[in-house]
């Protein structure tokens, strides 16, 4: 009996270990556990400050676009009114034949010269008038006014040929 009484407290304590050894593991695992929570809360507040952060990109970045197509827009207007003020001033823009006239030297007077040229039906061709319709166009060429510098280009052509 003794001897029972030996293993049944051999067998108690050995139980007991066991039983604090299982203890011991589940609390470790919960704690392993406790801690991957925690960090997936941090990953998990970590992934919505990107999105806020993206968010706020995007925004500017359709700002911006909006910006651009408004611009474009913008200039699209100026260059159909561009176009359309020198499809009206074409006629104008053909300079009077004198030999008279002396020749535009400053750029003022030669935007004035350009603006307020026009040609008459009883201008005779002559040699003057072929070089300023020469230097009127060299003179829009330079200017950047490329369309009407075309123009008066192709009147030499026209009017003088060879």
């Amino acid at each position: 009996m003794k001897n029972l009484l030996e293993q049944n407290a051999a067998t108690n304590a050995k139980v007991s270990d066991a039983i604090a050894e299982l203890q011991a593991s589940i609390n470790k695992q919960q704690q392993d556990r406790s801690g991957q929570g925690d960090q997936m809360s941090g990953q998990i507040q970590a992934l919505n400050d990107t999105m806020d952060e993206l968010k706020v990109r995007l925004a500017k970045l359709s700002k911006q676009i909006e910006d651009m197509q408004a611009a474009q827009q913008s200039m699209r207007r100026s260059r159909r009114k561009r176009s359309s003020n020198s499809r009206r001033s074409r006629k104008r823009l053909r300079p009077t034949c004198s030999t008279t006239t002396p020749c535009a030297t400053t750029t003022a007077e030669n935007r004035r010269a350009t603006q307020n040229s026009t040609t008459t039906s009883s201008s005779i061709p002559t040699p003057t008038c072929r070089n300023s319709y020469f230097y009127l166009a060299e003179i829009q060429f330079k200017a950047g006014d490329f369309q009407n510098a075309v123009t008066n280009y192709e009147l030499v052509l026209q009017n003088f040929p060879g």
